[in-house]
Parts: structure tokens; C-alpha cells; sequence
């Protein structure tokens, strides 16, 4: 009788863990809350910077995807706030159990094929989480990123892009 408490507990407790860590993600990523200012996050150290875009890593965190990844995170800050993480995964193998585990906890994912490259999209409230296969270098980039921030930088991106081709085409 005591085995099968146990067994309906676990089948019942084990969904819930699946939506919890799904549920955290929305939140944030390493601990650190979506939009948090890089001023109150300690134990960063600056990758690169190219003005209001930072890369920055804990030098001796290592995440860990069961079966999937563990290496280190690097933290993206826009305008002096969280809106990315990335984990570079090793492999098509890498991939595909990144692709399994991400299409059980999110559903199907909106694929983007590109010459050389294979993108996944998924959507979790407010962030968006691409998995991207580079066929010819075999690797792969798992990203989270704060669509709020991140839908920014990337309106910022085509705004600069339009005005420099703007300034390159010629004078009538």
C-alpha cells in the first residue's frame, strides 16, 4: 500500500516539476530576474561590449541541462538590463535532446530554416527561446531571450542598419 502512495505521489508531483522549471524561465534565467539592472547582479564579469550591449559571465558557474549541457552561461544586458542567456552546445546530439526536452515542456516549435542553419522558436510568456544547429561547424546555441528588451534591441538594429544604407545610397 505504501508503494502505491509513493508511486501516485511522484506521477503527480513530477508534472508539476515540469511546469515549475517552464514557470521559471518566464521569471528569469540563473537566478537573475528578466529586466534586472547589471548594477544588481554581482559575481559578473564583462565578455564584450559594444554600446548598449554587454556580454558578461560568472567565471566559475557551470549550468547544467541533464542530458543536454553543462558549461558556462553567457549573460546578456541591453540598455543595462538582463534580456538574454545563451549556452553553446556541442553537436547534432546536443541539439536534438535540447529540441525533445524543450518541444515536451513548450509543444512544437516554429521552425526557421536558413542556408547552413537549422533555428527552433518557442514562446514562454514573455521570452522567447531559440535553438540554433550550425550545420557545417557542428554546434549549437541554446538562447532565452526577454522579448521586451530584446524586441528593442532589435528595432534599435534595423533603425541603425536602415540609416547607414540610407547614407550609402546615392544623392538623385
Amino acid at each position: 500500500m505504501r508503494q502505491i502512495v509513493y508511486w501516485t505521489l511522484g506521477l503527480l508531483i513530477f508534472p508539476a516539476a515540469s511546469l515549475a522549471s517552464a514557470a521559471d524561465v518566464r521569471e528569469g534565467f540563473g537566478g537573475i530576474a528578466w529586466g534586472t539592472p547589471l548594477s544588481a547582479v554581482e559575481g559578473l564579469e564583462q565578455l564584450a561590449r559594444d554600446g548598449d550591449l554587454s556580454y558578461h559571465h560568472r567565471p566559475r558557474e557551470v549550468y547544467h541541462l541533464p542530458n543536454v549541457y553543462s558549461g558556462p552561461v553567457r549573460y546578456g544586458f541591453f540598455e543595462e538590463r538582463f534580456f538574454a542567456a545563451y549556452l553553446n552546445l556541442d553537436g547534432r546530439e546536443a541539439f536534438e535532446q535540447a529540441r525533445r526536452s524543450l518541444t515536451g515542456q513548450y509543444g512544437e516549435a516554429r521552425a526557421q530554416l536558413r542556408l547552413g542553419s537549422t533555428i527552433l522558436i518557442w514562446q514562454a510568456g514573455k521570452v522567447t527561446i531559440k535553438l540554433k544547429h550550425y550545420e557545417k561547424e557542428g554546434r549549437a546555441k541554446l538562447a532565452y531571450y526577454y522579448a521586451p528588451l530584446s524586441d528593442r534591441l532589435n528595432r534599435q538594429r534595423l533603425d541603425q542598419d536602415f540609416e547607414k544604407s540610407f547614407k550609402l545610397a546615392p544623392a538623385e
